[in-house]
């Protein structure tokens, strides 16, 4: 069927009321634009001139240009596509691939012969159906049997409707379906955001006072960015998703429009100290004392005639409290007495003060409310005066430097309780920051851990060994100057018992230093042993000092038994003697003959010049003392 239309306007705004029922095909309509060059001239989608076309092909036929002028459009059957006959003004209709015009249809041994075919489907034309158009059938969807927001497919005798995407119904009543009801799509939208349905979508929107997409970000809008946002004298806040104006301190009013100055000293009461003279500023006030009076104008005290305080007329550990015309002596806290004159400690020993208090510099404390009373994680208790440290339930270690969970073992989560969970084969509590677990751990993939890469992982004191955090050292200076660090750990080195016998141990710049006692010497350094200095010699005991006897020509100490001399030494005969092992053990003078330091010798080199060494002493080489004459010494030849 082919009609010309005339009044094409009001046919086509009545298409496009059905634009989502059909299918069209507009290659495009003529503007005024396209006529500014000649060469720009009918030039279209399809890389031809412009047309009008347009394909219905769910009523049977298509549309176009008959001449240049885009007043008139002609339908024509979609039988007259691809036919081999321009119908159109400029053939659009002949357009085979565009249109993707097919001869596939033939089916049964009948051919689409009503109808065309177009990717392998026979369309029938207005008053045809079936397999191949071959049935005449009046086509019922021309009639819009079917809701407008649903598709109309026309059927032998009979049509059916289908909703649009984006609604519900039976095709002959449609409805939005509301997407903002699935909780699926209403999590799409963000925090601060909501869900807003539309026909056949929805849209994710930012609430007032927030700005974004809706669906990946909605962030606050600092209203405060705005100059404009609050009145004169009035500080900006913003709030989330809002903001308020607040009038600045010595300001009051509408914080929106305006503050203006506050006269603070119109207030009921006054806000000056007694006696004080208020003067009214913009934005606050000033209290000046008259002349004549001192003191400070706003405290409570206010201005007063004179500040006998500042002479210190109290008593020692006495305040002074001013008052009008006169003042006041009063004990700090913690001491009693005349504040006039003296006012005492409130403790001179720890038995004055309660159980649970001792007295440190005349005051009864809690030592347990001291900083680092206790070592890490630790526990402080008192009582009977005495600070007691200890660990926690769960936990384990010196209480007095750290306490550490105590490790339990386990293979999976049921093995664990309290809400722990099993990783590493450790039972570790669960957590959500470093503040729910110890001081010594960390809050790390959930749990609390005492792990760490870096010396900076570990709490003070603490250093990073495989991956865990130990109390420790890595060097010396990671301790204080009278311990050393070593295996990890800081520690006295006097522990180790580095000196000799009878030699002290000190701790100076982190290392061990020897010294013998008084009254010793090093033999031969004093971290090998101290041994007793020199012994006088002697003829007989009065030679000698107390406590020393003349024993052998040496004063030597006097002892009933080992213990009344050094530990290197032996009572022998009454008197301490060295324990030696070896002729280095002795004094200058002397050898070792069985553990005893005697008076000998072991060659010539150990005696005086021109004294030969003889059986172990120092004499002349003659067998009698008088082979060499008076006032003689033997002269080797």
């Amino acid at each position: 069927m082919m009609h010309a239309l005339r009044k094409h306007s009001s046919i086509l705004a009545k298409m496009k009321i059905f634009l989502p029922l059909v299918v069209w095909i507009i290659l495009l309509f003529r503007t005024a634009n396209s006529q500014i060059s000649a060469s720009r001239k009918h030039v279209g989608i399809f890389g031809l001139k412009h047309e009008v076309f347009f394909l219905n092909l769910e009523d049977g036929y298509f549309g176009c240009q008959v001449n240049e002028s885009t007043d008139y459009l002609q339908l024509y059957e979609l039988s007259k596509l691809c036919d081999g006959t321009s119908d159109c003004y400029m053939g659009s209709d002949e357009l085979r691939n565009k249109l993707k015009c097919t001869n596939d249809c033939d089916k049964d041994g009948t051919a689409c012969s009503n109808g065309v075919c177009l990717d392998g489907l026979c369309h029938c034309n207005d008053g045809f159906g079936g397999c191949n158009c071959q049935v005449p059938d009046e086509n019922e969807c021309k009639y819009r049997p079917c809701d407008v927001f649903a598709h109309c497919t026309n059927t032998l005798g009979s049509f059916t409707c289908t909703c649009f995407p984006g609604y519900q119904g039976d095709g002959l009543q449609c409805e939005d379906i509301d997407e903002c009801q699935d909780p699926a799509i209403a999590q799409r939208c963000v925090e601060n955001a909501e869900c807003c349905n539309l026909p056949a979508h929805f849209v994710c929107k930012c609430k007032p006072g927030f700005e974004g997409d809706g669906e990946e970000r909605c962030t606050d809008v600092d209203e405060c960015l705005d100059p404009q946002a609050c009145g004169r004298n009035a500080e900006c806040v913003n709030l989330p998703g809002n903001y308020t104006c607040q009038c600045r301190e010595g300001y009051y009013g509408d914080a929106y429009n305006g503050c203006v100055d506050l006269d603070e000293c119109a207030q009921p009461g006054g806000v000056c100290g007694p006696g004080a003279i208020c003067t009214n500023v913009e934005g606050g006030y000033r209290c000046d004392c008259p002349q004549g009076f001192d003191g400070d104008a706003r405290s409570a005290q206010g201005c007063v005639d004179y500040d006998e305080c500042a002479r210190s007329p109290c008593g020692r550990n006495a305040l002074c409290r001013n008052e009008v015309g006169s003042f006041r002596c009063e004990c700090q806290t913690g001491f009693s007495g005349d504040p006039m004159t003296d006012c005492q400690a409130a403790c001179s020993e720890t038995d004055e003060c309660n159980q649970d208090e001792v007295c440190s510099n005349g005051q009864c404390v809690n030592p347990c409310h001291e900083a680092n009373a206790c070592g890490m994680n630790a526990e402080c208790l008192m009582g009977a005066h005495a600070k007691q440290c200890s660990c926690p339930a769960g936990f384990t270690g010196d209480p007095a430097i750290e306490c550490v969970r105590v490790p339990i073992s386990c293979a999976s989560n049921a093995d664990c309780s309290d809400g722990s969970v099993c990783r590493e084969s450790m039972c570790l509590p669960r957590c959500r920051n470093d503040q729910e677990c110890a001081l010594n751990e960390k809050c790390l993939q959930g749990s609390c851990m005492l792990t760490c890469r870096l010396d900076n992982d570990c709490f003070l004191g603490h250093i990073c060994l495989s991956g865990r955090c130990v109390y420790g050292c890595k060097a010396d200076s990671d301790c204080s100057a009278s311990e050393t660090c070593r295996d990890n750990r800081c520690i006295n080195p006097c522990l180790d018992s580095p000196c000799g016998p009878n030699a002290a141990c000190t701790v100076v710049n982190h290392r061990a230093s020897c010294s013998c006692f008084t009254g010793m010497v090093p033999s031969p350094t004093a971290k090998v042993g101290c041994v007793r200095a020199p012994a006088l010699q002697c003829t007989e005991n009065r030679d000698c000092a107390d406590g020393t006897s003349c024993m052998g020509g040496m004063c030597r100490p006097l002892c009933a038994d080992d213990q009344g001399c050094l530990n290197n030494e032996r009572c022998d005969g009454g008197a301490c003697k060295p324990i030696c092992r070896k002729d280095d053990d002795c004094r200058t003078g002397e050898i070792c003959q069985g553990q005893s330091c005697m008076i000998g010798c072991r060659s010539d080199g150990g005696c005086p010049r021109r004294v030969a060494c003889i059986v172990s002493a120092c004499s002349c080489p003659f067998g009698e003392p008088t082979a060499c004459g008076t006032n003689a010494e033997y002269a080797p030849s």
